[in-house]
């Protein structure tokens, strides 16, 4: 009987230190982690100080200007190219009126014809 329990206590103390083995470890990565989460909370607070402030309220307010000026530019761009295609027509218009009166005024001249 004696054996038994003594057969029991070493079971028991090997168990014993298994979960002392595994607890240790476990306090180790829980370590671990929280240096990590600190480290994360830590770049988090930076970011959101870096994305709240006026700087970069200032900038992103720029960057949309400047969108918005690049539109308006883009538009007026548009309207100057139809505008200039508008011009030419007329210019060509022009043109071919001016030959047909001097095909007109050669041919006058040629044959006679006033």
């Amino acid at each position: 009987m004696c054996g038994c329990l003594i057969s029991e206590r070493c079971d028991h103390e090997t168990e014993i230190r298994s979960i002392i083995f595994i607890n240790t470890k476990l306090k180790g990565e829980l370590a671990e982690m929280d240096v990590k989460c600190n480290d994360l909370t830590g770049q988090r607070d930076r970011l959101q100080v870096l994305t709240s402030t006026s700087e970069m309220n200032d900038c992103r307010n720029h960057y949309e200007q400047s969108l918005l000026q690049i539109q308006v530019l883009q538009e007026e761009l548009h309207m100057c190219k139809i505008n200039m295609d508008n011009l030419q027509h007329e210019l060509d218009l022009l043109r071919v009126n001016e030959t047909v009166r001097l095909c007109d005024s050669m041919l006058d001249s040629a044959y006679g014809t006033t």
